[in-house]
Protein backbone atom coordinates (compact mmCIF):
# COMPACT_ATOMS: atom_id res chain seq x y z
CA UNK A 1 0.00 0.00 0.00
CA UNK A 2 1.38 3.39 -1.03
CA UNK A 3 1.59 6.57 1.02
CA UNK A 4 -1.23 8.42 -0.78
CA UNK A 5 -3.61 5.52 -1.34
CA UNK A 6 -5.84 6.14 1.65
CA UNK A 7 -6.14 9.83 0.72
CA UNK A 8 -6.93 8.99 -2.91
CA UNK A 9 -9.64 6.56 -1.83
CA UNK A 10 -11.08 9.22 0.44
CA UNK A 11 -11.26 11.72 -2.45
CA UNK A 12 -13.42 9.24 -4.35
CA UNK A 13 -15.63 8.60 -1.33
CA UNK A 14 -16.27 12.31 -0.69
CA UNK A 15 -17.12 12.92 -4.36
CA UNK A 16 -19.44 9.90 -4.45
CA UNK A 17 -21.29 11.17 -1.38
CA UNK A 18 -21.67 14.58 -3.02
CA UNK A 19 -23.07 13.08 -6.24
CA UNK A 20 -25.44 10.52 -4.73
CA UNK A 21 -26.24 11.76 -1.22
CA UNK A 22 -26.01 15.53 -1.69
CA UNK A 23 -23.31 15.55 1.01
CA UNK A 24 -21.69 19.00 0.85
CA UNK A 25 -18.37 17.96 2.43
CA UNK A 26 -16.70 18.05 -1.00
CA UNK A 27 -17.04 21.83 -1.27
CA UNK A 28 -14.88 22.36 1.82
CA UNK A 29 -12.74 19.20 1.61
CA UNK A 30 -8.99 19.87 1.82
CA UNK A 31 -8.25 17.81 -1.32
CA UNK A 32 -11.29 18.87 -3.33
CA UNK A 33 -9.03 20.19 -6.13
CA UNK A 34 -7.95 16.68 -7.10
CA UNK A 35 -9.75 15.35 -10.16
CA UNK A 36 -11.93 12.25 -9.75
CA UNK A 37 -12.00 10.85 -13.29
CA UNK A 38 -10.20 7.76 -12.00
CA UNK A 39 -11.05 7.77 -8.29
CA UNK A 40 -14.84 7.99 -8.71
CA UNK A 41 -15.06 4.98 -11.07
CA UNK A 42 -12.99 3.02 -8.54
CA UNK A 43 -15.64 3.75 -5.91
CA UNK A 44 -18.38 2.60 -8.31
CA UNK A 45 -16.49 -0.66 -8.90
CA UNK A 46 -16.02 -1.12 -5.15
CA UNK A 47 -19.73 -0.73 -4.53
CA UNK A 48 -20.79 -2.80 -7.53
CA UNK A 49 -18.65 -5.71 -6.26
CA UNK A 50 -19.92 -5.20 -2.69
CA UNK A 51 -16.38 -5.19 -1.32
CA UNK A 52 -16.44 -5.02 2.46
CA UNK A 53 -12.91 -5.58 3.73
CA UNK A 54 -10.26 -2.91 3.25
CA UNK A 55 -7.89 -5.59 1.96
CA UNK A 56 -10.29 -6.47 -0.87
CA UNK A 57 -10.89 -2.80 -1.68
CA UNK A 58 -7.22 -1.94 -2.11
CA UNK A 59 -6.40 -5.15 -3.96
CA UNK A 60 -9.17 -4.25 -6.41
CA UNK A 61 -7.77 -0.74 -6.77
CA UNK A 62 -4.30 -2.15 -7.50
CA UNK A 63 -5.69 -4.52 -10.12
CA UNK A 64 -7.75 -1.86 -11.90
CA UNK A 65 -4.87 0.65 -11.89
CA UNK A 66 -2.55 -1.98 -13.35
CA UNK A 67 -5.05 -3.06 -16.00
CA UNK A 68 -5.54 0.57 -17.04
CA UNK A 69 -1.77 0.87 -17.45
CA UNK A 70 -1.73 -2.30 -19.59
CA UNK A 71 -4.58 -0.88 -21.69
CA UNK A 72 -2.49 2.23 -22.29
CA UNK A 73 0.49 0.07 -23.27
CA UNK A 74 -1.75 -1.69 -25.81
CA UNK A 75 -2.85 1.69 -27.18
CA UNK A 76 0.81 2.67 -27.40
CA UNK A 77 1.48 -0.44 -29.49
CA UNK A 78 -1.48 0.40 -31.75
CA UNK A 79 -0.30 4.00 -32.06
CA UNK A 80 3.20 2.95 -33.09
CA UNK A 81 1.85 0.40 -35.54
CA UNK A 82 -0.41 3.04 -37.08
CA UNK A 83 2.55 5.40 -37.43
CA UNK A 84 5.18 3.01 -38.80
CA UNK A 85 3.24 -0.02 -40.13
CA UNK A 86 5.91 -2.15 -38.46
CA UNK A 87 5.11 -4.79 -35.88
CA UNK A 88 8.77 -4.90 -34.85
CA UNK A 89 8.91 -1.19 -34.00
CA UNK A 90 5.50 -1.30 -32.33
CA UNK A 91 6.57 -4.24 -30.14
CA UNK A 92 9.85 -2.54 -29.22
CA UNK A 93 7.97 0.57 -28.13
CA UNK A 94 5.41 -1.47 -26.21
CA UNK A 95 8.06 -3.41 -24.28
CA UNK A 96 10.15 -0.29 -23.61
CA UNK A 97 7.09 1.14 -21.87
CA UNK A 98 5.65 -1.87 -20.06
CA UNK A 99 9.02 -3.17 -18.80
CA UNK A 100 10.21 0.06 -17.19
CA UNK A 101 10.90 -1.02 -13.56
CA UNK A 102 9.84 2.30 -12.05
CA UNK A 103 6.56 2.55 -13.93
CA UNK A 104 5.72 -1.14 -13.61
CA UNK A 105 5.85 -1.01 -9.79
CA UNK A 106 3.90 2.27 -9.65
CA UNK A 107 1.26 0.80 -11.98
CA UNK A 108 -0.20 -1.08 -9.02
CA UNK A 109 -0.31 1.39 -6.13
CA UNK A 110 -0.12 4.83 -7.76
CA UNK A 111 -3.61 5.92 -8.81
CA UNK A 112 -2.40 9.48 -9.42
CA UNK A 113 0.51 9.50 -11.83
CA UNK A 114 0.02 6.21 -13.66
CA UNK A 115 -3.56 6.99 -14.78
CA UNK A 116 -2.25 10.36 -16.00
CA UNK A 117 0.48 8.65 -18.05
CA UNK A 118 -2.03 6.11 -19.33
CA UNK A 119 -4.54 8.72 -20.38
CA UNK A 120 -1.87 10.76 -22.17
CA UNK A 121 -1.04 7.67 -24.25
CA UNK A 122 -4.70 6.99 -25.00
CA UNK A 123 -5.23 10.62 -26.02
CA UNK A 124 -2.20 10.56 -28.33
CA UNK A 125 -3.65 7.45 -29.94
CA UNK A 126 -6.98 9.25 -30.42
CA UNK A 127 -5.15 12.29 -31.79
CA UNK A 128 -3.55 10.14 -34.49
CA UNK A 129 -7.00 9.52 -35.97
CA UNK A 130 -7.48 13.17 -36.90
CA UNK A 131 -4.26 13.35 -38.91
CA UNK A 132 -5.86 12.16 -42.15
CA UNK A 133 -9.58 12.58 -42.73
CA UNK A 134 -11.14 14.10 -39.62
CA UNK A 135 -14.43 12.50 -38.64
CA UNK A 136 -16.91 13.73 -36.07
CA UNK A 137 -16.75 10.47 -34.06
CA UNK A 138 -12.99 10.87 -33.69
CA UNK A 139 -13.38 14.48 -32.60
CA UNK A 140 -15.92 13.53 -29.92
CA UNK A 141 -13.76 10.65 -28.68
CA UNK A 142 -10.78 12.99 -28.49
CA UNK A 143 -12.87 15.55 -26.59
CA UNK A 144 -13.86 12.91 -24.02
CA UNK A 145 -10.24 11.80 -23.65
CA UNK A 146 -9.04 15.38 -23.26
CA UNK A 147 -11.65 16.12 -20.59
CA UNK A 148 -10.60 13.05 -18.59
CA UNK A 149 -6.95 14.00 -18.99
CA UNK A 150 -7.50 17.55 -17.72
CA UNK A 151 -9.55 16.21 -14.83
CA UNK A 152 -6.75 13.83 -13.83
CA UNK A 153 -4.32 16.74 -13.69
CA UNK A 154 -4.25 20.30 -14.98
CA UNK A 155 -1.20 19.47 -17.09
CA UNK A 156 -3.73 17.97 -19.50
CA UNK A 157 -4.20 21.54 -20.75
CA UNK A 158 -0.91 21.05 -22.62
CA UNK A 159 -2.61 18.41 -24.71
CA UNK A 160 -5.65 20.63 -25.33
CA UNK A 161 -3.24 23.23 -26.72
CA UNK A 162 -1.60 20.65 -28.97
CA UNK A 163 -4.96 19.63 -30.40
CA UNK A 164 -5.63 23.29 -31.12
CA UNK A 165 -2.27 23.50 -32.91
CA UNK A 166 -3.22 20.40 -34.89
CA UNK A 167 -6.35 22.05 -36.20
CA UNK A 168 -4.47 25.29 -36.91
CA UNK A 169 -1.87 23.50 -39.06
CA UNK A 170 -4.58 21.68 -40.97
CA UNK A 171 -6.53 24.92 -41.31
CA UNK A 172 -3.52 26.60 -42.93
CA UNK A 173 -2.66 23.64 -45.17
CA UNK A 174 -6.15 22.60 -46.31
CA UNK A 175 -7.78 25.78 -47.59
CA UNK A 176 -10.69 23.93 -49.19
CA UNK A 177 -11.74 22.40 -45.83
CA UNK A 178 -11.50 25.45 -43.57
CA UNK A 179 -15.21 25.72 -42.78
CA UNK A 180 -15.39 22.06 -41.86
CA UNK A 181 -12.24 22.28 -39.73
CA UNK A 182 -13.54 25.37 -37.91
CA UNK A 183 -16.80 23.55 -37.12
CA UNK A 184 -14.97 20.44 -35.94
CA UNK A 185 -12.64 22.42 -33.68
CA UNK A 186 -15.56 24.34 -32.21
CA UNK A 187 -17.27 21.00 -31.56
CA UNK A 188 -14.12 19.61 -29.96
CA UNK A 189 -13.69 22.64 -27.69
CA UNK A 190 -17.32 22.81 -26.58
CA UNK A 191 -17.53 19.04 -26.06
CA UNK A 192 -14.34 19.04 -23.98
CA UNK A 193 -15.72 21.77 -21.72
CA UNK A 194 -19.13 20.11 -21.33
CA UNK A 195 -17.68 16.67 -20.61
CA UNK A 196 -15.11 18.11 -18.18
CA UNK A 197 -17.84 19.79 -16.14
CA UNK A 198 -20.04 16.69 -16.29
CA UNK A 199 -17.36 14.34 -14.90
CA UNK A 200 -16.00 16.74 -12.26
CA UNK A 201 -18.53 17.33 -9.46
CA UNK A 202 -16.51 20.23 -8.06
CA UNK A 203 -17.28 22.20 -11.22
CA UNK A 204 -21.04 21.73 -11.00
CA UNK A 205 -21.24 24.93 -8.96
CA UNK A 206 -19.23 27.90 -10.22
CA UNK A 207 -17.36 25.99 -12.98
CA UNK A 208 -15.03 28.81 -14.01
CA UNK A 209 -14.18 30.02 -10.51
CA UNK A 210 -13.51 26.54 -9.15
CA UNK A 211 -11.44 25.60 -12.21
CA UNK A 212 -9.23 28.65 -11.78
CA UNK A 213 -8.82 27.82 -8.09
CA UNK A 214 -7.76 24.28 -8.99
CA UNK A 215 -5.27 25.61 -11.54
CA UNK A 216 -3.72 27.96 -9.00
CA UNK A 217 -3.56 25.29 -6.29
CA UNK A 218 -2.00 22.68 -8.54
CA UNK A 219 0.73 24.99 -9.83
CA UNK A 220 1.64 26.01 -6.28
CA UNK A 221 0.59 22.96 -4.31
CA UNK A 222 0.21 23.14 -0.54
CA UNK A 223 2.99 20.70 0.38
CA UNK A 224 6.30 21.83 1.78
CA UNK A 225 7.96 18.53 2.47
CA UNK A 226 11.53 17.43 2.91
CA UNK A 227 13.14 15.18 0.29
CA UNK A 228 16.52 13.50 -0.06
CA UNK A 229 18.41 14.40 -3.23
CA UNK A 230 22.12 13.85 -3.93
CA UNK A 231 22.70 13.19 -0.24
CA UNK A 232 21.12 16.44 0.92
CA UNK A 233 17.70 17.18 2.36
CA UNK A 234 15.87 19.77 0.28
CA UNK A 235 12.40 21.29 0.42
CA UNK A 236 9.79 20.51 -2.23
CA UNK A 237 9.36 24.27 -2.67
CA UNK A 238 13.07 24.88 -3.32
CA UNK A 239 14.22 22.20 -5.74
CA UNK A 240 17.16 22.98 -8.07
CA UNK A 241 16.52 23.35 -11.81
CA UNK A 242 18.18 20.01 -12.54
CA UNK A 243 16.04 18.04 -10.06
CA UNK A 244 13.70 16.40 -12.61
CA UNK A 245 16.36 15.80 -15.33
CA UNK A 246 18.66 14.09 -12.83
CA UNK A 247 15.87 11.84 -11.55
CA UNK A 248 14.90 10.83 -15.10
CA UNK A 249 18.49 10.03 -16.03
CA UNK A 250 19.37 7.97 -12.93
CA UNK A 251 16.14 5.93 -13.03
CA UNK A 252 16.30 5.13 -16.76
CA UNK A 253 18.69 2.84 -18.57
CA UNK A 254 21.84 4.70 -19.62
CA UNK A 255 21.43 3.42 -23.16
CA UNK A 256 17.83 4.69 -23.14
CA UNK A 257 19.06 8.21 -22.38
CA UNK A 258 21.75 7.95 -25.07
CA UNK A 259 19.25 6.81 -27.67
CA UNK A 260 16.86 9.62 -26.82
CA UNK A 261 19.61 12.23 -27.15
CA UNK A 262 20.49 10.67 -30.51
CA UNK A 263 16.85 10.97 -31.53
CA UNK A 264 17.04 14.73 -31.03
CA UNK A 265 19.93 14.79 -33.49
CA UNK A 266 17.91 12.73 -35.96
CA UNK A 267 15.00 15.17 -35.72
CA UNK A 268 17.30 18.13 -36.37
CA UNK A 269 19.01 16.32 -39.25
CA UNK A 270 15.68 15.58 -40.90
CA UNK A 271 14.01 18.92 -40.09
CA UNK A 272 13.31 19.70 -43.75
CA UNK A 273 11.48 16.40 -44.12
CA UNK A 274 9.48 17.14 -40.98
CA UNK A 275 8.36 20.53 -42.24
CA UNK A 276 7.47 19.22 -45.68
CA UNK A 277 5.55 16.19 -44.37
CA UNK A 278 4.17 17.61 -41.11
CA UNK A 279 0.60 16.47 -41.85
CA UNK A 280 1.67 12.82 -42.02
CA UNK A 281 1.00 10.92 -38.80
CA UNK A 282 4.55 9.74 -38.13
CA UNK A 283 6.18 13.15 -38.39
CA UNK A 284 3.33 14.96 -36.71
CA UNK A 285 3.19 12.73 -33.59
CA UNK A 286 6.98 12.54 -33.30
CA UNK A 287 7.30 16.30 -33.42
CA UNK A 288 4.53 16.64 -30.85
CA UNK A 289 6.35 14.34 -28.48
CA UNK A 290 9.25 16.76 -28.42
CA UNK A 291 6.89 19.72 -28.06
CA UNK A 292 5.24 18.10 -25.00
CA UNK A 293 8.62 17.42 -23.42
CA UNK A 294 9.82 20.96 -24.13
CA UNK A 295 6.65 22.57 -22.77
CA UNK A 296 6.75 20.41 -19.65
CA UNK A 297 10.32 21.35 -18.78
CA UNK A 298 9.62 25.00 -19.61
CA UNK A 299 6.67 24.93 -17.19
CA UNK A 300 9.02 23.85 -14.39
CA UNK A 301 11.29 26.83 -14.99
CA UNK A 302 8.45 29.33 -15.51
CA UNK A 303 5.78 28.23 -13.00
CA UNK A 304 8.23 26.76 -10.45
CA UNK A 305 5.71 24.20 -9.17
CA UNK A 306 6.08 22.22 -5.97
CA UNK A 307 7.87 18.99 -6.90
CA UNK A 308 7.52 15.63 -5.16
CA UNK A 309 9.92 12.77 -4.54
CA UNK A 310 11.49 11.45 -7.73
CA UNK A 311 9.89 12.57 -11.04
CA UNK A 312 6.50 10.92 -10.61
CA UNK A 313 4.63 14.10 -11.54
CA UNK A 314 6.31 13.82 -14.93
CA UNK A 315 5.98 10.06 -15.54
CA UNK A 316 3.66 10.97 -18.41
CA UNK A 317 6.73 12.12 -20.37
CA UNK A 318 8.16 8.61 -20.64
CA UNK A 319 6.00 7.46 -23.61
CA UNK A 320 6.97 10.65 -25.43
CA UNK A 321 10.65 9.89 -24.83
CA UNK A 322 10.02 6.45 -26.36
CA UNK A 323 8.32 8.02 -29.39
CA UNK A 324 11.56 9.87 -30.14
CA UNK A 325 13.58 6.66 -29.82
CA UNK A 326 11.22 4.73 -32.10
CA UNK A 327 11.62 7.42 -34.75
CA UNK A 328 15.37 6.95 -34.41
CA UNK A 329 15.01 3.16 -34.70
CA UNK A 330 12.94 3.53 -37.85
CA UNK A 331 16.30 4.36 -39.41
CA UNK A 332 15.42 6.96 -42.02
CA UNK A 333 18.93 8.38 -41.72
CA UNK A 334 20.82 5.11 -41.35
CA UNK A 335 21.88 2.06 -43.27
CA UNK A 336 20.96 -1.53 -42.49
CA UNK A 337 23.87 -2.20 -40.10
CA UNK A 338 23.10 0.87 -38.00
CA UNK A 339 19.42 -0.10 -37.85
CA UNK A 340 20.38 -3.53 -36.52
CA UNK A 341 22.72 -1.99 -33.93
CA UNK A 342 20.03 0.42 -32.73
CA UNK A 343 17.43 -2.35 -32.56
CA UNK A 344 19.76 -4.55 -30.52
CA UNK A 345 20.32 -1.61 -28.16
CA UNK A 346 16.57 -1.33 -27.62
CA UNK A 347 16.30 -5.09 -27.01
CA UNK A 348 19.11 -4.83 -24.45
CA UNK A 349 17.22 -2.07 -22.61
CA UNK A 350 14.10 -4.23 -22.46
CA UNK A 351 15.96 -7.28 -21.16
CA UNK A 352 17.85 -5.15 -18.64
CA UNK A 353 14.58 -3.65 -17.39
CA UNK A 354 12.91 -7.05 -17.09
CA UNK A 355 15.84 -8.39 -15.06
CA UNK A 356 15.51 -5.44 -12.68
CA UNK A 357 11.76 -5.97 -12.28
CA UNK A 358 12.47 -9.58 -11.34
CA UNK A 359 15.40 -8.94 -8.98
CA UNK A 360 13.80 -5.97 -7.22
CA UNK A 361 10.30 -7.44 -7.06
CA UNK A 362 7.96 -6.19 -5.69
CA UNK A 363 9.92 -2.98 -5.11
CA UNK A 364 11.20 -2.18 -8.59
CA UNK A 365 10.25 1.45 -7.99
CA UNK A 366 13.53 1.75 -6.04
CA UNK A 367 15.49 1.04 -9.26
CA UNK A 368 18.57 3.15 -10.04
CA UNK A 369 20.89 2.62 -12.99
CA UNK A 370 24.68 2.22 -13.00
CA UNK A 371 25.29 5.94 -12.54
CA UNK A 372 24.27 5.65 -8.90
CA UNK A 373 27.04 3.97 -6.90
CA UNK A 374 25.88 0.99 -4.83
CA UNK A 375 29.09 -0.53 -3.42
CA UNK A 376 28.75 0.73 0.14
CA UNK A 377 25.98 -0.59 2.36
CA UNK A 378 22.97 1.78 2.42
CA UNK A 379 24.79 4.17 0.11
CA UNK A 380 21.85 4.57 -2.27
CA UNK A 381 19.39 5.12 0.57
CA UNK A 382 21.52 7.90 2.01
CA UNK A 383 21.79 9.65 -1.35
CA UNK A 384 18.26 9.41 -2.77
CA UNK A 385 14.72 8.62 -1.72
CA UNK A 386 14.04 4.90 -2.18
CA UNK A 387 10.76 3.50 -0.84
CA UNK A 388 9.31 6.98 -0.37
CA UNK A 389 5.80 5.52 -0.83
CA UNK A 390 6.31 3.24 2.17
CA UNK A 391 5.09 0.18 0.28
CA UNK A 392 7.37 -2.15 2.28
CA UNK A 393 5.33 -1.53 5.43
CA UNK A 394 2.78 -4.06 4.16
CA UNK A 395 5.36 -6.84 3.97
CA UNK A 396 6.69 -5.83 7.39
CA UNK A 397 3.24 -6.08 8.98
CA UNK A 398 2.64 -9.47 7.34
CA UNK A 399 6.00 -10.65 8.67
CA UNK A 400 5.16 -9.60 12.23
CA UNK A 401 1.65 -11.05 12.28
CA UNK A 402 2.91 -14.35 10.83
CA UNK A 403 5.72 -14.70 13.39
CA UNK A 404 3.91 -13.36 16.47
CA UNK A 405 0.68 -15.16 17.36
CA UNK A 406 -0.27 -13.05 20.38
CA UNK A 407 -3.79 -11.64 20.51
CA UNK A 408 -2.43 -8.09 20.82
CA UNK A 409 0.76 -6.76 19.22
CA UNK A 410 2.00 -3.22 19.89
CA UNK A 411 3.66 -1.69 16.84
CA UNK A 412 5.39 1.65 16.37
CA UNK A 413 5.96 3.13 12.90
CA UNK A 414 8.17 5.93 11.66
CA UNK A 415 5.65 7.13 9.06
CA UNK A 416 1.89 7.46 8.81
CA UNK A 417 1.76 5.05 5.87
CA UNK A 418 2.75 2.36 8.36
CA UNK A 419 -0.62 2.88 10.03
CA UNK A 420 -2.52 3.05 6.73
CA UNK A 421 -0.90 -0.22 5.60
CA UNK A 422 -2.89 -2.15 8.20
CA UNK A 423 -5.71 -2.04 5.64
CA UNK A 424 -3.80 -4.60 3.55
CA UNK A 425 -4.05 -7.22 6.32
CA UNK A 426 -6.89 -9.61 6.99
CA UNK A 427 -9.58 -8.36 9.37
CA UNK A 428 -8.39 -10.85 12.00
CA UNK A 429 -4.82 -9.54 11.91
CA UNK A 430 -6.00 -5.92 11.88
CA UNK A 431 -7.74 -6.49 15.22
CA UNK A 432 -4.51 -7.83 16.75
CA UNK A 433 -2.46 -4.71 16.02
CA UNK A 434 -2.29 -1.70 18.31
CA UNK A 435 -0.23 1.28 17.16
CA UNK A 436 1.81 2.96 19.85
CA UNK A 437 4.96 5.04 20.43
CA UNK A 438 8.51 3.76 20.07
CA UNK A 439 9.02 3.59 23.81
CA UNK A 440 6.03 1.31 24.38
CA UNK A 441 6.02 -1.00 21.37
CA UNK A 442 6.85 -4.63 20.71
CA UNK A 443 8.05 -3.81 17.20
CA UNK A 444 9.18 -0.63 15.46
CA UNK A 445 9.11 -0.32 11.65
CA UNK A 446 10.77 2.28 9.43
CA UNK A 447 11.01 2.78 5.66
CA UNK A 448 13.64 5.50 6.23
CA UNK A 449 11.71 8.36 4.66
CA UNK A 450 12.66 11.63 6.41
CA UNK A 451 15.23 9.56 8.32
CA UNK A 452 17.63 7.97 5.78
CA UNK A 453 20.28 7.43 8.44
CA UNK A 454 20.78 4.14 10.29
CA UNK A 455 19.45 3.52 13.80
CA UNK A 456 22.66 2.57 15.64
CA UNK A 457 20.95 2.47 19.06
CA UNK A 458 18.45 -0.10 17.76
CA UNK A 459 20.81 -2.18 15.65
CA UNK A 460 20.93 -5.06 18.14
CA UNK A 461 17.13 -5.24 18.05
CA UNK A 462 16.93 -5.88 14.30
CA UNK A 463 14.25 -8.48 13.62
CA UNK A 464 13.85 -8.30 9.83
CA UNK A 465 15.23 -6.23 6.94
CA UNK A 466 13.99 -5.70 3.39
CA UNK A 467 17.02 -4.94 1.21
CA UNK A 468 17.38 -3.80 -2.38
CA UNK A 469 20.44 -2.39 -4.19
CA UNK A 470 22.62 -3.08 -1.13
CA UNK A 471 20.41 -0.83 0.97
CA UNK A 472 17.84 -1.56 3.65
CA UNK A 473 14.60 -0.01 2.49
CA UNK A 474 12.60 -1.21 5.49
CA UNK A 475 13.64 -2.54 8.90
CA UNK A 476 11.73 -4.11 11.79
CA UNK A 477 13.18 -3.72 15.28
CA UNK A 478 11.85 -6.04 18.00
CA UNK A 479 11.53 -5.31 21.73
CA UNK A 480 9.88 -6.81 24.80
CA UNK A 481 10.55 -10.51 24.36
Amino acid sequence: MGWDEWAQHRIGEVSHAYVHQNNQELLSYVDKDYGVAFELPLIYIEKALHLQSSQAVYQMRHLVTHLFFLLACLCFYLLLYALYKSQKLALLGYFLLVSNPLLYAHSFFNSKDIPLLSMFVICMYLLSFIQDRIKMKHVLALAAGTAILINLRIVGLFFFGLVGLTFLIQFLKKKEERKKLALLFATYTLSTIVILIAIWPLLWTNPWGNFLAVFENMTKFRWEGEMLFLGKKILSTATPWYYIPVWIIITSSIIFSVLWLASIGSIIASSRTFIARILERKYFITLYSFVIITISFASIFILKPVLYDSWRQFFFLYPFLILGIIYLLSGELFGKKMKIALTLSAVYIILFQLVNIATLFPYSHVYFNEIVHKAEKNEVRQQFEMDYWGTAYTEALHKITAADKRAKIKIGVANVVGEHSIRMLSEEDQKRIEYTDLGDCDYFITCYRYHPEDYPDLENNTFYEIKRLNSSICTIFKFNE
